[in-house]
């Protein structure tokens, strides 16, 4: 598109109205994109995310020129053009997407924990202490997340991890640990003579 014809659109589109000019002259959104028109642009003449999402621009695009997350959204982006358009996991968190859709949009345990998501908030969203123990979560985050030992005890940690994160023995006794289990765990039997009879010597 020469730049006179750019310039007389850009006053069409700003006086007489996207709707009016584009139908006048049989021109698309797209066509404007395939011209050079830039997200910048368009939104300035008054383009939605919605409209521009229809033409093809493409998150990153939107996010480059300033729209926000909450104008992406209310645009028919999805979490996973939100993504792949650079928006990080703080990012969509602060626009209002729960760790629960960011789960189910492939965010792993360990990028989250780089974006700052305590582990209870990885718990509520359903992630598993195995993916939070691969994500870099330490046993005592896991335990302030609120985990518990029978879970903790599946996923195979041991019981000596679990003392050393702050665990009791009555703790590891609920979740299924067995007294052979805590004394190689390194709990002493003075911390086990107030379990219930069953697990006394």
């Amino acid at each position: 598109m020469s730049a006179p014809r750019r310039e007389l659109l850009q006053w069409l589109l700003r006086n007489k109205g996207k709707d009016t000019v584009l139908n006048a002259l049989g021109c698309t959104l797209a066509e404007l994109k395939a011209g050079g028109y830039t997200a910048a642009e368009v939104k300035y003449l008054g383009f939605t995310a919605a409209e521009l999402k229809a033409g093809g621009y493409m998150a990153a695009e939107l996010k480059y020129f300033g729209y926000t997350i909450a104008d992406l959204k209310a645009g028919g982006y999805t979490l996973a053009d939100l993504k792949a358009g650079g928006f990080t996991a703080a990012e969509l968190k602060a626009g209002g997407f729960t760790a629960a859709e960011l789960k189910a949009g492939g965010y792993t345990a360990a990028e989250l924990k780089y974006w700052g998501f305590m582990a209870a908030e990885l718990k509520a969203a359903g992630y598993m202490a195995a993916e939070l123990k691969a994500g870099g979560y330490t046993l005592t985050q896991l335990k302030a997340g609120g985990y518990m030992t029978a879970e903790l005890k599946y996923w195979g940690f041991m019981a000596a991890e679990l003392k050393a994160a702050g665990f009791t023995a009555a703790e590891l006794k609920a979740g299924g640990y067995t007294i052979a289990e805590l004394k190689a765990g390194g709990y002493m039997a003075a911390e086990l003579k107030f379990l219930p009879h069953p697990w006394r010597g």
